[in-house]
This record gives C-alpha cells, sequence and structure tokens, in this order.
C-alpha cells in the first residue's frame, strides 16, 4: 500500500479530499493508513484527517473493520494497531461489537451507549462517532444506529436512530453505509463540528445519518423483495452442492442499486434521530 501512495506522491496526484477507508486485511495495513495520513499532513501543515473541515482539506472515513455478531474477522494483533490510529481521525464508523472492543465497554443496553460514547471520544479525542448497526434485547425487531458529535470538552451529543430489521444474507451494507455517510456530510463543510449549544438531533451527522438510514431501508427493502423472487424462481435446491447453494444466494441477495436510485438520491425520512 505505501508503494502504491508513493507512486500516487511521485506523479503529483496525492491531493485528496477524501479518504475512506474499509476493510484492510492485516496489522500492516492499517498501519500503512496511518502512515498515509502522517504524510498527508506533514505535505500541508492544514490538512487534518478528518470529516469535511474546508472544502481544501482531507476529509477521511475510518471504519474500523474487526468483526461483527461476537466474531472478530481479523486477527486479535490488529486490534491494537486500529486503537493506535483511531485519534488521527475525526470520524469513525465503528458496529457494535468494535465499538465493544475499542472501547472495552459493553453495549446491552440502552443506557450502556452514551458512556460508551463518551469514552470513545474521550480516549481517542475523536469528535465525531457512528455506531453503524446495534440491536438490543429491549429492542426485538429493530435494528438501532447511534451517534454523537463531541463538545468542546469531549463529552457526547448522543443521538439515535430505529428502523426496522430486514433480515437477509446481505453483502455490503457497511461499505454502501460509509459511502452513503461521505456524501451526505459533504454539504456540511465546516460545519461537522458545530458549537456546543447545538443540540443532538440538530447536529449535521444526525441529520446525515437520517438520511442513509431512510436509503439503506429503501434498498434492502428492494434487495429483499428481489432476492425473495429469485428464491423462488430457483425453485428446490436441495439436489444442489454446498458451493451451489452458496452461489445462489450471493447472487440473489447482491445489493439492489441500480434499482433503487430514487432511494439513494431522494430517500424518504421515515424515522428521525431522538436525543439519548
Amino acid at each position: 500500500m505505501l508503494d502504491l501512495f508513493q507512486g500516487l506522491q511521485n506523479s503529483g496526484i496525492d491531493n485528496f479530499q477524501y479518504l475512506l477507508t474499509g476493510y484492510l486485511p492485516d496489522a500492516a495495513t492499517v498501519a500503512a493508513v496511518g502512515s498515509i495520513a502522517e504524510k498527508l499532513k506533514k505535505k500541508d501543515p492544514n490538512i487534518i484527517w478528518s470529516k469535511f473541515p474546508r472544502w481544501h482539506l482531507l476529509l477521511l472515513v475510518l471504519d474500523p473493520v474487526m468483526g461483527d455478531d461476537g466474531d472478530l474477522y481479523v486477527a486479535k494483533e490488529v486490534v491494537p494497531v486500529y486503537k493506535s490510529i483511531v485519534p488521527k481521525a475525526d470520524i469513525i464508523l465503528p458496529n457494535q461489537y468494535e465499538a465493544e472492543w475499542l472501547s472495552d465497554c459493553t453495549l446491552d443496553t440502552i443506557d450502556s451507549i452514551v458512556p460508551c460514547l463518551d469514552r470513545l471520544h474521550q480516549v481517542y479525542q475523536v469528535k465525531n462517532i457512528v455506531i453503524s448497526s446495534l440491536r438490543l434485547i429491549s429492542h426485538p425487531g429493530v435494528i438501532l444506529c447511534c451517534g454523537s458529535t463531541a463538545r468542546t470538552d469531549f463529552t457526547s451529543r448522543a443521538f439515535m436512530i430505529e428502523a426496522s430489521i430486514i433480515n437477509g444474507p446481505f453483502v455490503g451494507t457497511g461499505d454502501l453505509f460509509a459511502a452513503l455517510l461521505l456524501a451526505r456530510l459533504h454539504p456540511f463543510a465546516g460545519e461537522l463540528a458545530p458549537k456546543d449549544l447545538v443540540s443532538p438531533t440538530e447536529l449535521p451527522l444526525a441529520k446525515a445519518v437520517e438520511l442513509v438510514m431512510a436509503s439503506m431501508q429503501g434498498v434492502l427493502l428492494k434487495t429483499k423483495d428481489a432476492m425473495d423472487k429469485q428464491f423462488e424462481l430457483d425453485g428446490d435446491r436441495s439436489l444442489l452442492t454446498k458451493k451451489e447453494i452458496q452461489v445462489a444466494e450471493m447472487r440473489a441477495c447482491e445489493l439492489r442499486l441500480v434499482g433503487s436510485q430514487d432511494d439513494l438520491v431522494r430517500p424518504q425520512v421515515a424515522a428521525l434521530a431522538v436525543e439519548l
């Protein structure tokens, strides 16, 4: 990765406005992302690793992809490296499991959310946090998305949005969420960390996440409908091999992005952020 970045630097095409990270396979690659951020900072002292500070500055979304549903799918040595680079970011997008790893908190009740966000803000001095997906026993049938933009003392301004769970073996939802959030924050350039008096539900981050959640619901509903129809067309799969079944399921559950353009561009917001 560093060799590739060096090639971009040598070609004079390293004036990035956005830096969006997703799955990184090992500790060395995670560390390389941190190194790239440092190199970009040295190039221009005004550049910060952040979300939409100003038009000419670098913008980063750090999605610390480590695991989900109680399972790590990176080696354990990747976790401390992620912890070491989180302070360089202005926004992070962990899911429930990843937020627990980063904060050393347990997220199992509504009351546990604010302390977790406070700890992430204060330990890593990270300004903006979105916990992209959270499931609680107390809230059956819904998925929660929680976020916060820190005050100047790094206490949280926490908000939450509920959405109905749409069941399916969907692939790529985390990447879609991160990309949509990046796009939705663009109009708030320079305004992502407003004055402390701005309430949680009026934060630019909260307004952006409302739109993102609406888009995600639209895409997943269309994908679920198409998936069910495809399974019906496939008929009896009992005679298929395990590999053939896996291929059929992957094909059927592919996100219907092209057919969801209205949901992506003009989502109908049905769930508003509420203050925690």
